[in-house]
Parts: structure tokens; sequence; C-alpha cells
């Protein structure tokens, strides 16, 4: 399975998936024209990584901003997180907010209602 690197633009997060570690890592901000095109070879790599029975699978979290589309994007990785956790994989989202900012904390918490698995929010001083 391939790693991906690909730099953060000014619309588009810094992503970086580590199949070997089993570490996804998006970072920055995300508002691409089209999140669910951007986003599609991501959902794909990580679907095709939990199908093999990855060892574990952690979810790496770190963005300013991100549009309703790239909500959703989002929401299609945790869900395919979610149905890895409730078959037995050890999975868990690390997800890095600024203390300074409201709404990036009240971002994680609204993923977070929606899950089961292991989900970490951290704050951060920036």
């Amino acid at each position: 399975m391939a790693s991906l690197h690909w730099e953060a633009s000014a619309t588009t997060p810094e992503i970086v998936w580590a199949p070997a570690q089993g570490v996804l890592s998006i970072r920055g901000e995300s508002y691409p024209e089209n999140a669910l095109e951007f986003y599609q070879p991501v959902v794909a790599a990580v679907a095709e990584y939990l199908e093999a029975a990855g060892d574990g699978f952690t979810l790496r979290v770190d963005l300013a901003y991100l549009n309703t589309s790239s909500v959703k994007a989002l929401m299609d990785i945790l869900d395919l997180m979610e149905d890895a956790f409730k078959a037995g994989t050890a999975v868990k989202v690390d997800w890095v907010y600024d203390e300074e900012n409201d709404r990036s904390l009240e971002m994680a918490e609204e993923f977070q209602e929606d899950l089961s698995l292991p989900f970490h929010a951290m704050p951060v001083t920036r």
C-alpha cells in the first residue's frame, strides 16, 4: 500500500498517509473547490487499509478551518473508522485544537458525539 504526502496549499491541508505506521495526518485549512474529489483518494486508501485488517489506525487532525464539504469528506473517513472499531480494529482519533479558538473545540466535540471510537481532543496554544 502506497504512502501519500500532499503539501498544503492556500485551500487544502497537508495530507500525510503512512500506512506502515497506520497513521493519517490532516493539517492546515480545508476548503478546496471540490472537497469530495480532493479527499476521494484518501478515503479510498483508508478503506483499503481497514478492509485489509490493518493492525491499528490513528487519524491525526489539526485543522484550523474546514468547509461543509470537507466536513462530509472527513465524516466519510470517520464512518469507516467507526465501522472498523465496531469490528474490533484498534482505531483512534487525535484531534488538535487551538485553545484560543472556541470554534475549533466545538468542531471536535461535534465530531466526537457521533462516534464511539476513542477520540482525544488535545489543546495547543499557537
